[in-house]
């Protein structure tokens, strides 16, 4: 594991002693659990943001058929 320092105002400190008090558990474990769900958060976010682009990105291509015809009248039995 590496070894880092983090500077926090006194607001910051504060607030991270009183979240470890909460929860029962040190500042370290806190301080790990908030970047572990920051980076979650951004992976998630980014993913979304890259799916949102592929969003409809054939709907205006003529050369690709509209298969939702073809399934629309079909039988499902």
């Amino acid at each position: 594991m590496i070894k880092t320092e983090v500077q926090l105002t006194e607001q910051e400190f504060a607030e991270l002693e009183k979240v470890a008090a909460f929860l029962g558990i040190d500042k370290e474990k806190v301080l790990h659990d908030a970047i572990t769900a920051y980076v979650v958060f951004d992976r998630v976010e980014r993913r979304r943001k890259r799916m949102d682009a592929a969003f409809g990105m054939w709907k205006n291509h003529p050369d690709i058929p509209d298969y939702r015809k073809d399934r629309d009248q079909g039988s499902r039995y």
